[in-house]
């Protein structure tokens, strides 16, 4: 029975994380307040509290979120590619990327406050986003270990998964904040290009 209890808490806390969410795209980080993240989690102020005991705390609960879903999304953008009979490593890690950080600015860019989120976000979630770029980097590096598995890539014996898998999530938050901006449809090409480019090369020594 307790068990129970604590799965529909759960699942009652991702939902509400999930209004809070459209509720930060929707006013931003700096306007909103607990008053009308309430309403816009059709909810009272007090029962908000029993979630969140302020705003900062939802900000950080809805950034969880979408890095969570992020990571989930390209694990499985890369397994479609490799379910497919002529699916290759570079296709399988361009689809990761473009989940993992496509889905999150494409996303942002819905808002007409995406500055103030992201600005809010290296403020007050600086620790989550820490903790999620290291997760990151580990799942892109079992990523590239099991492509290797499958023959479908070999690394030089000189780097290792874990270096490639940093510097792919570095090229990835590159192509988001390069100047001029990538246009959201633009994105899936430029990850690729970049994806191919630190895999395979672009230089003869």
């Amino acid at each position: 029975m307790r068990k129970k209890t604590i799965a529909l808490s759960l699942a009652s806390h991702l939902k509400v994380t999930g209004r809070a969410r459209e509720a930060f795209l929707r006013h931003g980080f700096e306007a909103i307040t607990m008053v009308t993240l309430a309403k816009e989690c059709d909810m009272t102020r007090r029962a908000l509290y029993y979630y969140f005991s302020n705003k900062e705390e939802a900000f950080r609960a809805m950034i969880r979120l979408e890095n969570s879903e992020a990571l989930e999304a390209g694990h499985r953008a890369a397994q479609k590619v490799l379910e497919k009979p002529h699916g290759t490593a570079l296709g399988a890690v361009a689809e990761w990327i473009d989940a993992r950080y496509g889905n999150t600015r494409r996303n942002l860019s819905t808002s007409p406050f995406a500055k103030d989120i992201n600005d809010a976000a290296f403020r007050v979630c600086a620790d989550v986003l820490n903790e999620f770029a290291k997760r990151t980097h580990a799942e892109l590096a079992k990523l590239l270990r099991d492509l290797q598995d499958k023959k479908l890539l070999r690394l030089e014996r000189t780097v290792t998964a874990q270096a490639v898998a940093r510097l792919l999530a570095d090229g990835a938050r590159g192509v988001n904040q390069t100047r001029p901006p990538v246009s959201n449809s633009a994105l899936p090409r430029r990850y690729r290009e970049m994806c191919n480019a630190i895999l395979y090369g672009c230089a003869k020594r």
